[in-house]
């Protein structure tokens, strides 16, 4: 089974980051790893019951962590899935359903299409979902589709969303604390080097401007709101 969701077509993605990444199959067959261009949320208009119509008919299967990957052979959902739902596979024989995939609140979100040769899942057609091409698996064809995503790959993914947050978090010098910095201290350079921090070094950095918007802060609640000194009462 593979590690991770897989999907062919950017269209797909309703949040995306773009990032270079690297698949592999599972089997330790192939020689070359498969690119991966992308990464992001995959909200999948689905069919929830094989043999009805109408909104209670329909549901959304959410994958997170999906990995954009131009040149797979199909799209794929692998075993983060059931971290996330809970599935099953089987069924009545004259059902045409093959399994399901509820949610935690027990609420089906999906099946699977017993009609086709592999685990399918059915999903809907326009106008609630996409337009789909004809189905890339011949009659009687063998295919490997079990992918592995590294280990070393995830954690340079998660690597970078935590910078990605930091960032977030700790973004670059506003106009008012850059005239700050210049009127108290000339230059970034010159309070980095007062507080012992490097210019060169991106966590000095980040660390800096941690530091200023405290002083700056710390400056602010020392006026009132006429910006005249506030009085302290001695204890």
């Amino acid at each position: 089974m593979s590690n991770v969701h897989v999907a062919k077509d950017r269209a797909w993605f309703t949040d995306y980051t773009p990032f270079k990444t690297e698949l592999r199959d599972a089997y330790g067959m192939m020689k070359t790893p498969t690119p991966v261009v992308g990464i992001g949320t995959v909200d999948l208009a689905t069919k929830c019951l094989p043999n009805q119509t109408g909104p209670g008919s329909r549901a959304v299967l959410h994958l997170k962590n999906v990995l954009h990957t131009p040149s797979a052979i199909c799209n794929i959902l692998g075993g983060p899935l059931f971290n996330d739902y809970d599935v099953t596979t089987g069924g009545e024989a004259n059902s045409a359903s093959s399994g399901s995939i509820k949610d935690s609140e027990g609420r089906c979100v999906a099946y699977f299409d017993r009609r086709k040769s592999w685990f399918q899942v059915r999903p809907c057609g326009p106008p609630y979902g996409p337009q789909l091409g004809p189905t890339v698996f011949k009659e009687g064809g063998a295919y490997m589709l079990s992918v592995s995503w590294p280990a070393s790959e995830q954690k340079r993914w998660h690597d970078h969303q935590n910078k990605a947050v930091a960032v977030l978090e700790n973004p670059g010098y506003t106009s008012e604390e850059k005239a700050w910095l210049k009127k108290h201290y000339k230059s970034e350079f010159h309070f980095l080097r007062v507080n012992g921090l490097k210019i060169y070094k991106n966590e000095d950095r980040g660390e800096g401007r941690l530091i200023v918007r405290a002083m700056m802060r710390t400056k602010e609640e020392d006026v009132d709101e006429d910006g005249r000194p506030r009085k302290r009462v001695r204890m």
